[in-house]
């Protein structure tokens, strides 16, 4: 009996927390817990900015930097909830949070904005060289050698199951 009156006061402290949650989300309230919520955010999002001054971009590394652990966990968080937000699921990425985002230059998609930068110093190659044939051995830029070599690939075994 001690057990089902545990279980029915967890499950009224769930429904409690559920409805506040749907309540943040939505803007109806506010309540202190999720104040410091927004305030936790606000500072993330001061400390990506002060990233973009001294980098120069909001790429902030998301697994491999220690310096920048915290906000890199942050900025996979705000990515996740974009995603969220587009597939209609719940997030607290609210479109204030996600305009403020934008206006600092921050990438949603970063598998996107690679394949484009790289894209872009393919065109730059050829505008240069009159050729999209980068050599294997490129030491100018490796990087590229390297993505134009790997869309090679994809591009092979893209035809081949056709």
């Amino acid at each position: 009996a001690r057990d089902d009156k545990e279980l029915d006061s967890l499950c009224v402290w769930v429904s409690s927390q559920k409805s506040k949650y749907q309540a943040y989300l939505y803007g109806e309230q506010g309540t202190p817990h999720w104040q410091v919520k927004a305030g936790k955010w606000k500072k993330h999002y001061e400390d990506l900015l002060a990233f973009k001054e001294q980098h120069g971009h909001c790429m902030v590394p998301t697994r491999t930097s220690k310096e920048y652990k915290d906000l890199g966990s942050w900025v996979a968080v705000q990515r996740m909830e974009y995603r969220n937000a587009k597939e209609g699921k719940a997030s607290q990425l609210n479109p204030e949070r996600t305009e403020l985002l934008e206006k600092a230059g921050f990438v949603w998609n970063v598998t996107d904005y690679k394949w484009q930068e790289m894209y872009e110093k393919l065109v730059t190659f050829r505008s240069e060289q009159g050729h999209c044939n980068v050599p294997e051995r490129y030491p100018q830029d490796q990087t590229l050698s390297n993505w134009v070599e790997r869309q090679r690939k994809e591009y092979s075994m893209l035809r081949d199951e056709t």
